[in-house]
C-alpha cells in the first residue's frame, strides 16, 4: 500500500497565482520567451515518425544527451508569474504514481514554477491522466516521448520543453513537501548542481523492511561516487547547456554517467539535506530483482558506450558470483534488524540482488545491439 502524508492530495484550484490570459485581456506580463517551448513537443506513440524507422539510428542520433535546439514559443497558457523552476516528472504506465506526484507538486507554497509531465509513450490510462491535469491546471504541461522508450529520453523531452532556469527531477510515484519548490530554487541560488535527501516509505513486508533498512544513501552517492540519482536531482539550465542531457541509450546508470560528465566539465555536485522527497520502497522480491537486473544491463552499456570513463568489472571476475561480504552487508544497513531471522533473510536478498545484476550484465553482453530490449522498461 502506498503511504503518503495527509494533505498530499489537493483540489484542482491549488495553483494559486496562475490565471489564463485570453487574447482580449489587457494584462501585461513579463515572460522569458527564450525558455518557453512549443505547446506540443512530441508526437504520441501511435503517430508515425518522420525521422525514420530504425530504432538504433534514432537512439544513436539522440542518445548522446544533448537536447535538440527548438524554437521556443509561448504554450497555450500564460502565467502572470514568470516560471523560475521547472519540475520534470518522467512517467511510464503509472497512473496512480503520477497522480500522487502531481498532486503534491500542485500544493506548493509558491507560484513561480511549472510541472512538466514527460510521458514515455504510456499504453494505459497514464496519458489520459496527464492530459487531464494539463487541461485543468495551468501550471501543468504534458509532453510525450514516443520514439525512444527510455526514462532518460523522457527526461530529455522534459528538459527540452521546460521554461525554467532551474530544472528539478521527481520520479512519478514520489511526493514532496509544500516547500519543495522554494527549497530547490534556493539550493541552486549559488550552486549549479545538487542532490536532495530521499526518505524511503515502506510497509511491513519482509522485502519492504529490508529496503527501508538499506536506505537511500544520497549523501554517500554524492560524496563517494560523484553523482545523484535522477529522482532527487536539481540542475541549472546553464549546466545543461554546457554538458547536455542524459544518455537515452542507457536503461540504467544514466545518472552516474551524467554525474561523471558534469564533473569532467568542472561542475561540483553538493548534497542538500534540507530538501526531502519521499519514495515508496519496493515491496516485492520480483520488483527488487527486476531493478537490479536492469542495473546490470546498464553497467554493460556503460562499458560499451563509455568504457574510457568507467572501470567496469570484467564479467569473468569471480567477485560477480561470490556471495555478498557479510561485513559490508552489515555496514550497508541504516537500521538494524529487529529479529535475527530478518537479518538472515535480508542477507539472502542482498546476495540474490547481486546475482540479478550479474545476470543483467551477461544478458546485455549477449544482446544483438548494445541497447536491445532496453526500451521496454522504465528506470
Amino acid at each position: 500500500m502506498l503511504l503518503r502524508p495527509v494533505g498530499a492530495a489537493v483540489a484542482s484550484d491549488a495553483a494559486v497565482g496562475s490565471v489564463r490570459v485570453g487574447a482580449g485581456d489587457a494584462i501585461e506580463t513579463v515572460i522569458r520567451l527564450r525558455r518557453l517551448p512549443p505547446a506540443t513537443t512530441r508526437a504520441p506513440r501511435s503517430a508515425p515518425s518522420s525521422r525514420g524507422t530504425g530504432r538504433d539510428t534514432r537512439a544513436d542520433r539522440r542518445g548522446r544527451g544533448r537536447p535538440r535546439d527548438v524554437e521556443r514559443r509561448p504554450p497555450r497558457w500564460w502565467t502572470v508569474t514568470a516560471v523560475t523552476t521547472s519540475v520534470v516528472v518522467p512517467v511510464y504506465n503509472d497512473p496512480d504514481g503520477l497522480s500522487t506526484t502531481v498532486e503534491s507538486l500542485l500544493a506548493q507554497d509558491t507560484d513561480d514554477y511549472e510541472i512538466v509531465v514527460a510521458d514515455n509513450g504510456s499504453t494505459d490510462e497514464t496519458s489520459d491522466i496527464a492530459a487531464a491535469f494539463a487541461d485543468s491546471e495551468p501550471r501543468v504541461r504534458h509532453v510525450v516521448e514516443g520514439d525512444v522508450q527510455s526514462s532518460y529520453a523522457a527526461r530529455n523531452a522534459g528538459i527540452e520543453a521546460a521554461a525554467g532556469d532551474v530544472i528539478a527531477f521527481v520520479d512519478a510515484d514520489m511526493w514532496v513537501e509544500r516547500d519543495y519548490v522554494r527549497g530547490v530554487t534556493r539550493a541552486v541560488a549559488d550552486r549549479e548542481y545538487v542532490g536532495c535527501r530521499v526518505e524511503l516509505v515502506a510497509g511491513d513486508g519482509t522485502v519492504a523492511r529490508y529496503r527501508r533498512a538499506s536506505g537511500f544513501p544520497i549523501e554517500q552517492y554524492v560524496e563517494e561516487h560523484g553523482f545523484a540519482p535522477t529522482c532527487c536531482l536539481v540542475v541549472t539550465r546553464h549546466l545543461l547547456d554546457e554538458i547536455g542531457g542524459f544518455d537515452a541509450r542507457l536503461v540504467s546508470n544514466g545518472d552516474l554517467e551524467f554525474g561523471r560528465r558534469a564533473r569532467r566539465a568542472g561542475f561540483a555536485l553538493t548534497y542538500e539535506p534540507d530538501v526531502t522527497l519521499y519514495h515508496p520502497a519496493r515491496s516485492t522480491l520480483r520488483s527488487v530483482l527486476s531493478q537490479n537486473y536492469r542495473i546490470g544491463r546498464g553497467r554493460e552499456q556503460l562499458r560499451r558506450y563509455h568504457g574510457e570513463r568507467f572501470d567496469v568489472r570484467p564479467l569473468a571476475d569471480p567477485r560477480n558470483v561470490l556471495p555478498v561480504h557479510p561485513g559490508r552487508f552489515a555496514d550497508s544497513l541504516d537500521a538494524p534488524a529487529a529479529r535475527r531471522r530478518d537479518l538472515l533473510v535480508w542477507y539472502v536478498i542482498a546476495c540474490v540482488q547481486k546475482w540479478a545484476r550479474t545476470a543483467g550484465t551477461l544478458a546485455q553482453r549477449r544482446a544483438e545491439t548494445a541497447h536491445a530490449d532496453g526500451y521496454g522498461e522504465s528506470d
